[in-house]
């Protein structure tokens, strides 16, 4: 219905009308006619006002008043446990109690966030069981406390801030978390408790074992509790100038993780790559005078020393190669490994470390055993 106002002039000339109409009639009966239309109009008027109130959405819904937030980021990944351990403060394996709600905060809120580049942001906390403490060199936190850790993003005054590779622990799950600590005259100022790492800071554990997510190079995935709580504390290597009896070696280079060239001096066994015609196992045989010298070599190198996943962290190679060191002494086993950047670095540790991938690398493929194994078809590029 169209609801046209009546304004003097429009009344005036209704008014005329009806006096054309009947002449005859009464001035009053006019006036009283008049009055009766304008009140219907006003009726119909205010019944179509009242309809569209009715239907008019004018309160908009809550996605439409969210704001979509997102940011691109690349994260950290950390190439060996050693160098996340130099950035955290605080290791342990905890349970969520619960995720709570997003906050929004401006920096003028959080004396800890003085210097961020945004004026506002939104953070998720989760409220932290901590069932035991691996490693404390900042705060107060035993086990059976209970901390909220804190992580920017989440939906908050109607605004949603998503952050790449930025993931959130679930409630009534366990985890190794690494922890950063930020000190603050405000014990329970946001940020004050935060994860390390975006992608290494907790790691989620079930049936007693550690699985980290895919991007993480600390731990192997399935590696048990024990054997988390062992390299917390690495024990001091005691080498002998001579090879123990025990002396096992297991050497693997590789481009595709699913055909990996080894040798395994374990189980004497060896494997290769074909390539576009899969991997072709077989057995190994490594001669006592063979593994002397490979642990001659190791001491020569001082490859007893390192430990960790040795790479550069800003230079990337392709096709990639890895390889990995795994060796038992005394009933011990520890491992160390790197890629094709690990020549490329400047320390010694690195250079020591290449030129005995090298060394294994070119004892393997020249060995009787893997040269008996078929050619590789094709290659990487």
């Amino acid at each position: 219905m169209l609801w046209i106002p009546i304004d003097k002039e429009a009344r005036r000339r209704i008014g005329e009308g009806f006096r054309r109409v009947g002449s005859s009639m009464k001035r009053n009966r006019f006036i009283a006619l008049l009055l009766l239309l304008l009140f219907v109009l006003q009726l119909l008027c205010a019944c179509n006002n009242d309809t569209l109130k009715a239907t008019d959405k004018s309160e908009p819904s809550a996605a439409e008043t969210t704001l979509w937030l997102h940011q691109q980021i690349t994260p950290m990944i950390y190439p060996s446990l050693e160098k996340l351990l130099a950035d955290t403060d605080i290791v342990i394996i905890g349970t969520v109690k619960d995720t709570l709600p997003a906050v929004r905060l401006t920096q003028s809120d959080n004396d800890l966030w003085k210097s961020a580049v945004w004026d506002e942001f939104n953070v998720t906390p989760s409220l932290i069981q901590v069932d035991e403490v691996l490693r404390s060199d900042a705060g107060d936190i035993t086990a059976g406390n209970t901390i909220r850790i804190d992580q920017m993003g989440g939906f908050a005054d109607h605004v949603k801030e998503t952050i790449d590779w930025i993931k959130y622990p679930e409630a009534s799950s366990s985890y190794l978390m690494f922890i950063t600590f930020n000190e603050s005259t405000n014990t329970d100022e946001y940020m004050t408790y935060e994860f390390s790492s975006i992608v290494d800071g907790f790691m989620q554990i079930t049936d007693g074992k550690v699985y980290p997510p895919k991007a993480s190079q600390i731990f192997a995935s399935g590696i048990s509790v024990e054997d988390v709580r062992l390299a917390m504390v690495p024990e001091v290597i005691v080498i002998p100038e001579t090879m123990p009896d025990d002396f096992a070696v297991y050497f693997a280079f590789w481009i595709n993780p699913d055909q990996k060239n080894f040798m395994d001096t374990y189980t004497g066994g060896t494997q290769k790559d074909l390539v576009l015609n899969g991997t072709q196992h077989g057995e190994f045989a490594c001669e006592r005078q063979d593994l002397e010298a490979i642990y001659a070599k190791m001491q020569d190198l001082s490859i007893f020393d390192l430990s960790g996943h040795i790479i550069s962290d800003s230079v990337q190679v392709t096709p990639n190669e890895i390889f990995l060191i795994r060796y038992q002494i005394n009933g011990h086993e520890y491992q160390v490994s790197g890629d094709g950047t690990t020549g490329m670095l400047d320390s010694v540790e690195s250079q020591h470390l290449h030129s005995f991938m090298e060394y294994m690398k070119n004892y393997m493929i020249n060995s009787t055993d893997y040269k008996a194994l078929p050619a590789a078809e094709g290659g990487y590029d």
